[in-house]
C-alpha cells in the first residue's frame, strides 16, 4: 500500500514497480499500476513518469495486472538498440496537459 511504501522511504508519486534490467534502449522499466478502470494518475505520478522517461527508462501506466504483464513481456523481449514505439495509456499521462 502507499502508506507502507512511504514508510519504507519511497517518494510520493514514484511508480509502484521497478524492473532494473536494461533492455533495448532503456536503462530499466517503471510501472505505475492502477486497478482496472481505476483513477487517473496524480500530478506527482505524472511528473515522476515523465522525468523517468526523459532519463531513459521505459515507463508504463498499467490498468490491471494483465496490462502490466503484457508490458513486461514486451519490454524483456527487446533486443539491444530496439525501442517500443507506443506508450501504454499515454493519453492519461504523457500527453496530458
Amino acid at each position: 500500500t502507499a502508506g507502507k511504501m512511504k514508510a519504507e522511504g519511497q517518494k510520493k508519486g514514484y511508480p509502484d514497480m521497478s524492473l532494473d534490467k536494461a533492455c533495448g534502449i532503456y536503462h530499466g522499466m517503471r510501472i505505475e499500476l492502477k486497478e482496472p478502470n481505476g483513477k487517473a494518475p496524480t500530478k506527482e505520478q505524472i511528473a515522476w513518469m515523465r522525468r523517468l522517461r526523459e532519463e531513459g527508462y521505459y515507463v508504463v501506466l498499467a490498468y490491471g495486472a494483465e496490462q502490466a504483464i503484457t508490458a513486461i513481456l514486451e519490454y524483456i523481449s527487446l533486443k539491444k538498440g530496439e525501442a517500443i514505439e507506443h506508450v501504454l495509456n499515454g493519453d492519461k499521462w504523457l500527453y496530458a496537459a
